[in-house]
Protein backbone atom coordinates (compact mmCIF):
# COMPACT_ATOMS: atom_id res chain seq x y z
CA UNK A 1 0.00 0.00 0.00
CA UNK A 2 1.52 3.43 -1.05
CA UNK A 3 2.28 6.08 1.26
CA UNK A 4 2.72 9.85 1.72
CA UNK A 5 5.79 11.10 -0.34
CA UNK A 6 4.82 14.51 -0.30
CA UNK A 7 4.92 16.89 2.80
CA UNK A 8 5.01 20.58 2.83
CA UNK A 9 3.92 23.29 4.98
CA UNK A 10 1.70 26.44 4.33
CA UNK A 11 2.33 30.03 3.88
CA UNK A 12 0.40 31.72 6.82
CA UNK A 13 -2.60 32.89 4.62
CA UNK A 14 -2.99 36.62 5.81
CA UNK A 15 0.54 36.93 4.78
CA UNK A 16 -0.01 34.66 1.39
CA UNK A 17 -2.94 37.26 0.61
CA UNK A 18 -0.74 40.67 1.28
CA UNK A 19 1.96 38.92 -0.68
CA UNK A 20 -0.68 38.00 -3.43
CA UNK A 21 -2.31 41.80 -3.68
CA UNK A 22 1.14 43.13 -3.70
CA UNK A 23 2.46 41.65 -6.45
CA UNK A 24 -0.84 42.04 -8.66
CA UNK A 25 -0.60 45.38 -7.59
CA UNK A 26 3.27 45.24 -9.40
CA UNK A 27 0.90 44.13 -12.65
CA UNK A 28 2.32 40.41 -11.88
CA UNK A 29 -0.47 38.03 -13.42
CA UNK A 30 -1.14 34.34 -12.90
CA UNK A 31 -0.09 33.86 -9.97
CA UNK A 32 -0.15 31.26 -7.48
CA UNK A 33 -3.48 31.48 -5.26
CA UNK A 34 -2.86 32.95 -1.75
CA UNK A 35 -4.50 29.62 -0.21
CA UNK A 36 -2.24 27.46 -2.39
CA UNK A 37 1.31 29.21 -1.32
CA UNK A 38 3.47 26.79 0.04
CA UNK A 39 6.61 25.29 1.17
CA UNK A 40 7.51 21.67 -0.28
CA UNK A 41 9.69 20.30 2.51
CA UNK A 42 9.68 16.27 1.23
CA UNK A 43 9.10 15.35 -2.61
CA UNK A 44 9.30 11.43 -2.26
CA UNK A 45 8.57 9.68 -5.35
CA UNK A 46 8.38 6.33 -4.10
CA UNK A 47 5.63 7.37 -1.43
CA UNK A 48 7.13 5.60 1.14
CA UNK A 49 4.72 3.92 3.99
CA UNK A 50 6.73 5.46 6.50
CA UNK A 51 4.88 6.45 10.17
CA UNK A 52 4.16 10.01 9.45
CA UNK A 53 4.57 12.00 12.70
CA UNK A 54 3.07 15.86 11.28
CA UNK A 55 4.99 18.41 13.34
CA UNK A 56 2.68 21.39 15.01
CA UNK A 57 5.25 24.06 14.64
CA UNK A 58 5.31 27.00 13.04
CA UNK A 59 9.01 28.30 11.23
CA UNK A 60 10.18 31.41 10.90
CA UNK A 61 12.14 32.39 6.75
CA UNK A 62 13.55 35.54 5.70
CA UNK A 63 14.46 36.24 1.91
CA UNK A 64 17.40 35.77 0.45
CA UNK A 65 16.90 35.96 -3.19
CA UNK A 66 15.14 35.69 -6.34
CA UNK A 67 15.32 33.00 -8.87
CA UNK A 68 13.45 30.35 -10.87
CA UNK A 69 13.49 26.98 -10.13
CA UNK A 70 12.04 23.69 -12.06
CA UNK A 71 11.69 22.69 -15.46
CA UNK A 72 8.48 22.22 -17.94
CA UNK A 73 5.10 22.99 -16.46
CA UNK A 74 6.76 23.42 -13.36
CA UNK A 75 8.90 25.82 -13.85
CA UNK A 76 8.60 28.83 -11.48
CA UNK A 77 10.00 32.01 -10.36
CA UNK A 78 10.23 32.14 -6.51
CA UNK A 79 11.47 33.19 -3.14
CA UNK A 80 14.51 31.53 -2.30
CA UNK A 81 14.52 31.86 1.81
CA UNK A 82 17.07 31.47 4.85
CA UNK A 83 15.02 28.96 6.76
CA UNK A 84 17.35 27.12 9.06
CA UNK A 85 14.81 25.91 11.42
CA UNK A 86 12.65 24.58 8.17
CA UNK A 87 16.13 22.65 6.93
CA UNK A 88 16.41 21.11 10.18
CA UNK A 89 12.98 19.67 9.83
CA UNK A 90 13.34 18.62 6.44
CA UNK A 91 16.94 16.70 7.50
CA UNK A 92 14.69 15.22 10.28
CA UNK A 93 12.65 13.85 7.56
CA UNK A 94 15.33 12.33 5.65
CA UNK A 95 16.41 10.82 8.99
CA UNK A 96 12.80 9.07 9.49
CA UNK A 97 13.45 7.29 5.87
CA UNK A 98 12.48 9.58 3.40
CA UNK A 99 14.37 10.45 0.26
CA UNK A 100 14.32 13.74 -1.64
CA UNK A 101 13.78 13.34 -5.56
CA UNK A 102 15.83 16.64 -6.18
CA UNK A 103 19.22 17.11 -5.52
CA UNK A 104 18.83 19.69 -2.90
CA UNK A 105 16.86 21.29 -0.41
CA UNK A 106 16.31 24.91 -1.30
CA UNK A 107 13.77 26.08 0.81
CA UNK A 108 11.71 27.81 -1.69
CA UNK A 109 7.85 29.80 -1.85
CA UNK A 110 6.95 29.48 -5.74
CA UNK A 111 4.95 32.57 -6.56
CA UNK A 112 4.38 31.39 -10.33
CA UNK A 113 4.39 28.78 -12.70
CA UNK A 114 5.59 29.28 -16.02
CA UNK A 115 7.20 32.57 -15.53
CA UNK A 116 8.85 34.47 -18.52
CA UNK A 117 12.39 36.28 -17.93
CA UNK A 118 10.56 39.60 -17.83
CA UNK A 119 8.85 38.11 -14.40
CA UNK A 120 11.98 37.64 -13.14
CA UNK A 121 13.96 40.74 -13.68
CA UNK A 122 11.22 42.77 -12.26
CA UNK A 123 10.74 40.76 -8.96
CA UNK A 124 14.30 41.00 -8.71
CA UNK A 125 13.94 45.12 -8.66
CA UNK A 126 10.85 44.67 -6.07
CA UNK A 127 13.31 42.18 -3.71
CA UNK A 128 14.04 45.41 -1.16
CA UNK A 129 10.49 46.51 -0.91
CA UNK A 130 9.42 42.28 -0.31
CA UNK A 131 11.90 42.05 2.27
CA UNK A 132 10.52 45.31 4.21
CA UNK A 133 7.08 44.58 3.75
CA UNK A 134 7.74 41.23 4.81
CA UNK A 135 10.79 40.73 6.88
CA UNK A 136 9.89 37.39 8.00
CA UNK A 137 7.66 34.57 6.57
CA UNK A 138 5.38 32.28 8.55
CA UNK A 139 4.83 28.65 7.54
CA UNK A 140 2.98 26.03 9.71
CA UNK A 141 0.29 23.48 8.88
CA UNK A 142 2.53 21.06 7.92
CA UNK A 143 0.39 18.30 5.60
CA UNK A 144 1.07 14.92 3.81
CA UNK A 145 -0.38 13.66 0.68
CA UNK A 146 0.08 10.84 -1.58
CA UNK A 147 2.05 11.96 -5.10
CA UNK A 148 0.55 10.71 -8.03
CA UNK A 149 3.49 9.34 -10.23
CA UNK A 150 1.16 8.40 -13.80
CA UNK A 151 2.11 11.35 -14.96
CA UNK A 152 5.83 10.78 -14.81
CA UNK A 153 5.47 7.46 -15.34
CA UNK A 154 4.36 7.55 -19.03
CA UNK A 155 6.94 10.81 -19.64
CA UNK A 156 9.69 8.17 -19.02
CA UNK A 157 8.28 5.41 -20.86
CA UNK A 158 8.08 8.16 -23.57
CA UNK A 159 11.37 9.48 -23.24
CA UNK A 160 13.00 5.62 -22.57
CA UNK A 161 11.53 4.60 -26.27
CA UNK A 162 12.65 7.49 -27.78
CA UNK A 163 16.31 7.24 -26.50
CA UNK A 164 16.41 3.39 -27.43
CA UNK A 165 15.33 4.43 -31.60
CA UNK A 166 17.70 5.25 -34.09
CA UNK A 167 21.25 4.40 -34.89
CA UNK A 168 22.16 3.97 -30.96
CA UNK A 169 19.46 1.50 -30.51
CA UNK A 170 20.86 -0.75 -34.18
CA UNK A 171 23.74 -1.72 -32.20
CA UNK A 172 24.16 -3.46 -29.10
CA UNK A 173 25.52 -0.86 -26.61
CA UNK A 174 24.53 0.75 -23.38
CA UNK A 175 24.77 4.17 -22.61
CA UNK A 176 27.24 3.46 -20.09
CA UNK A 177 29.34 1.74 -22.67
CA UNK A 178 29.98 4.83 -24.24
CA UNK A 179 32.54 7.19 -23.56
CA UNK A 180 30.96 9.99 -20.15
CA UNK A 181 33.55 12.70 -21.22
CA UNK A 182 32.24 12.13 -25.22
CA UNK A 183 28.51 12.26 -24.01
CA UNK A 184 29.25 15.14 -21.63
CA UNK A 185 30.52 17.33 -24.75
CA UNK A 186 27.72 15.80 -27.21
CA UNK A 187 24.92 17.06 -25.22
CA UNK A 188 26.90 20.50 -24.38
CA UNK A 189 26.93 20.89 -28.30
CA UNK A 190 23.65 19.56 -29.28
CA UNK A 191 21.82 21.52 -26.62
CA UNK A 192 22.67 24.61 -29.19
CA UNK A 193 19.72 22.77 -31.30
CA UNK A 194 17.10 21.99 -28.78
CA UNK A 195 15.53 22.66 -25.18
CA UNK A 196 15.48 19.42 -24.35
CA UNK A 197 18.30 17.44 -22.71
CA UNK A 198 17.03 13.92 -23.84
CA UNK A 199 16.75 15.52 -27.58
CA UNK A 200 20.66 16.47 -26.89
CA UNK A 201 21.13 12.77 -25.70
CA UNK A 202 19.45 11.47 -28.23
CA UNK A 203 21.40 13.11 -31.56
CA UNK A 204 24.84 12.75 -29.26
CA UNK A 205 24.28 9.13 -28.95
CA UNK A 206 23.54 8.67 -32.42
CA UNK A 207 26.75 10.10 -33.69
CA UNK A 208 28.93 8.21 -31.27
CA UNK A 209 27.41 5.10 -32.31
CA UNK A 210 29.05 5.71 -35.71
CA UNK A 211 32.33 7.44 -34.39
CA UNK A 212 32.52 6.89 -30.61
CA UNK A 213 34.94 10.21 -30.48
CA UNK A 214 32.82 12.19 -32.60
CA UNK A 215 32.84 15.37 -29.93
CA UNK A 216 36.65 15.30 -29.90
CA UNK A 217 36.75 15.29 -33.52
CA UNK A 218 34.33 18.00 -34.16
CA UNK A 219 36.10 20.27 -31.94
CA UNK A 220 39.39 19.76 -33.91
CA UNK A 221 37.61 20.49 -36.95
CA UNK A 222 36.17 23.50 -35.66
CA UNK A 223 39.44 24.68 -34.39
CA UNK A 224 41.56 23.91 -37.54
CA UNK A 225 38.82 25.62 -39.71
CA UNK A 226 39.18 28.95 -37.25
CA UNK A 227 42.68 28.80 -37.66
CA UNK A 228 42.53 28.84 -41.25
CA UNK A 229 40.04 31.68 -41.74
CA UNK A 230 42.23 33.35 -38.95
CA UNK A 231 39.32 33.21 -36.28
CA UNK A 232 39.35 33.48 -32.60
Amino acid sequence: MPGQGYIALKLNLSQAKALHDFLAKNNFSNLIAPEKMHMTLIYDKRNPDIKYEKSVNAYKADLKSIKALGTGNWRAVVLELNAPEISKRHDALISAGYKHSYDDFVPHLSIKYKPDNSDIDRLQSLISEIKSLFPAFIFSNEYAEELDNSEDDMQNFILKSFVNAGRFAEGDKKISDFNPEQIKLGIEVEYEHTNSKVIALKIALDHLAEIPDYYTRLAKMESDAKRELGLK
